[in-house]
């Protein structure tokens, strides 16, 4: 038996009644022509806490344009803390295990439409809209297994890690925002990519 209380995130579509309130522009809710120089990201966290499993992941940021031009510096901490006991799938006398990891991002960005967008509006120097960039992070990331027969082992790690990627960022509403990107990761040694990765973030932005 096992309860949670874990937080989530679900996306979806409402509809009002547009006959008795007019449609609102939607650059009321995505800010499309708001100047801004700096965001600092605050990632919605995944949290569970339950009787088996206790973890909490989330996201910091801070991103700053290079003068007026399409660059950007976006800055990331990462974390995820697990702690787990009880019965295992794989370890049946597995008593507890935990799980810290911490990343530590650089992420040099260019957005591509953010020139066409002040030539044709004038404004609209942001942090929106679709960029291309190249992550570098330093990972950190510690291990530890304790066994109901005594026997206890820790892994560390300590890693590299570079990833090109393409990606979309939005402004929504006065202190919301939006951040996805994918692309090949080559983390460790190894000259080929060791998979793929798809970031998905929503959150809070000031």
């Amino acid at each position: 038996n096992e309860f949670a209380i874990r937080t989530e995130i679900r996306v979806g579509l409402a509809f009002g009644d547009f006959k008795k309130n007019p449609k609102r522009p939607l650059c009321d809710v995505l800010r499309c022509y708001d100047d801004q120089k700096s965001l600092f990201k605050i990632a919605w966290p995944s949290i569970s806490i339950g009787s088996r499993l206790r973890s909490v992941t989330g996201n910091l940021a801070y991103e700053r344009k290079i003068g007026k031009s399409a660059f950007s510096i976006d800055t990331q901490f990462d974390f995820r803390l697990m702690n787990e006991s009880g019965f295992s799938f794989f370890f049946s006398d597995l008593d507890k295990a935990a799980n810290t990891t911490l990343v530590a991002t650089i992420q040099p960005r260019y957005y591509f439409t953010q020139a066409k967008r002040i030539r044709e509006h004038g404004t609209g120097s942001n942090l929106s809209g679709f960029y291309g960039g190249l992550s570098i992070s330093g990972v950190v990331q510690r291990r530890a297994y304790k066994f109901s027969k005594g026997v206890d082992f820790e892994i560390n790690e300590d890693r590299y890690a570079y990833r090109p990627v393409f990606g979309y960022q939005q402004k929504l509403f006065s202190n919301g925002f939006i951040d996805t990107n994918i692309g090949p990761l080559w983390a460790g040694s190894g000259s080929n990519p060791s998979g793929s990765m798809f970031d998905f973030k929503i959150g809070f932005a000031f």
